[in-house]
């Protein structure tokens, strides 16, 4: 973990220092560009609870997108993290024909892997959710073929946006959750008496499909003068068959994270109907803050952290502490008043139609335990992205092997007892080791590390 005697030259050096990273002046603009898709999300969150409740069929849904995050989101942020940290020192020229080819490569893959998804399906989801009946076994086979093009949509997806990265073109990237969430409240307002719940699903396809579009274009549009500050020298080119390796081990990390989300989502769907969904509105509302404070001030540093540990270690390391402590810190004020108005948030955002005063009471109590995860996923992502810029692949996998065991050690011990707050309790105790862990093996790495420059 980041030490208290490295916090000290932060507070001294806060202001110059993010007047350096250009902090001031970028980072409101994306955080507005982030508020903007919450309140899409809030919108289309409070049109899902409304139509759907805490219902037997939105635990399904909920369930099986952990396959489309798995397959799709998280295939396609691994080759965003691993676009960024390899290609961050390479000239503009170079990337547009490298992200042609990594993505003829991934469609080939996706041919593959689908295929297995569409035949495998009905025993994975037997095995993860036995308590399902066999109505939304059904149910759940159904969702997730619908859920094989926006797959697609978003593994793609995930290539381009680390392009629009690399060429500080960002705008796209922080608003193309809105796209996705404006389409499915509008197949749901249409559709949701004749579809049920694949109207959302439809919504969510169409939605990803427009992101795609919108980030193919804005890539194209992106001029291939050079991103580099004048001084800075270029490193050697980097083939595209030189990313598969490391995109393959942060996919197994990924996979692993998955493993997490999956085993909660088992072990509430043992706690009785609706208490998935209450998970994950709980959930949903904590994303706020990562939303409007950490995706964009780790999106827009990410690239400038990856050339500084090129530079030097030492570099590197005054930026992790930098911005690390304003994440930690500043997570640490939100969960604070996210604990105290966790009723009322939920009670105003969510209650009408058939999201009852009863579900929000659930809902809100498990909010309340829930937000204490927050600093620590926050702090999380810099040091995961610093391991990133160093060209270390391997120990964030290591440390979402060490977040799933301790999910499935708490959650086996507290969840029999305690029911919804001992899997509340788990999920914490999983993201603080992980976080904790991660951040002592960087900082035993950095101090044995000379400077490179």
């Amino acid at each position: 973990m980041l030490t208290v005697s490295a916090w000290i030259p932060w507070w001294t050096s806060l202001k110059s220092g993010a007047k350096d990273m250009g902090l001031l002046g970028r980072i409101p603009l994306y955080s507005l560009a982030s508020g903007v898709v919450i309140l899409a999300g809030l919108a289309r969150e409070i049109i899902v609870a409304s139509t759907f409740g805490l219902s037997g069929d939105l635990d399904v849904l909920v369930a099986v997108m952990g396959f489309h995050l798995l397959f799709g989101v998280q295939v396609g942020n691994a080759l965003q993290q691993v676009f960024v940290s390899k290609l961050a020192s390479q000239h503009r020229h170079h990337l547009k024909p490298l992200i042609k080819q990594a993505a003829l490569a991934l469609l080939s893959v996706n041919a593959v892997a689908l295929t297995a998804l569409v035949f495998g399906s009905e025993p994975v989801l037997r095995w993860i959710f036995p308590e399902f009946t066999a109505e939304q076994h059904e149910t759940g086979v159904r969702v997730i073929r619908l859920l094989l093009f926006p797959i697609v949509c978003a593994g793609l997806a995930g290539i381009l946006r680390g392009g629009l990265s690399l060429m500080n073109s960002f705008a796209p990237v922080f608003l193309g959750g809105a796209v996705v969430s404006l389409s499915t409240i509008t197949s749901i307002l249409v559709f949701a008496d004749r579809w049920g719940i694949d109207s959302l699903v439809w919504g969510f396809a169409v939605g990803h499909f427009l992101v795609l579009v919108w980030f193919a274009q804005a890539l194209w549009k992106c001029p291939a003068s050079s991103p580099f500050p004048k001084g800075e020298e270029q490193a050697q080119r980097v083939e595209v068959n030189e990313l598969w390796r490391p995109t393959l081990i942060v996919l197994f990390g990924e996979f692993l994270f998955q493993a997490v989300v999956m085993t909660e989502r088992s072990f509430a769907s043992g706690l009785g109907t609706g208490n998935i969904a209450a998970f994950f509105y709980a959930g949903s509302i904590i994303a706020v803050p990562l939303a409007l404070f950490t995706t964009p001030l780790n999106t827009t540093l990410f690239p400038k952290l990856a050339r500084a540990f090129h530079t030097g270690y030492r570099d590197g390391q005054v930026l992790l502490v930098r911005y690390g402590s304003i994440l930690f810190g500043g997570t640490l004020l939100c969960s604070i008043g996210l604990a105290i108005g966790a009723k009322p948030l939920v009670e105003i955002a969510l209650v009408r139609g058939k999201f009852s005063s009863t579900d929000a009471q659930t809902t809100a109590h498990i909010l309340a335990l829930l937000v204490w995860g927050l600093p620590f996923a926050s702090l999380y992502g810099v040091i995961r992205n610093s391991f990133y810029s160093l060209a270390d692949y391997r120990t964030p996998v290591l440390g979402y092997g060490i977040k799933w065991m301790t999910l499935l050690l708490c959650g086996s011990w507290l969840v029999p007892s305690l029911g919804a707050d001992g899997l509340a309790f788990a999920s914490i105790a999983a993201q603080a080791t992980d976080t904790g862990v991660m951040g002592y093996l960087l900082q035993r790495r950095l101090a044995r590390r000379p400077d490179s420059r």
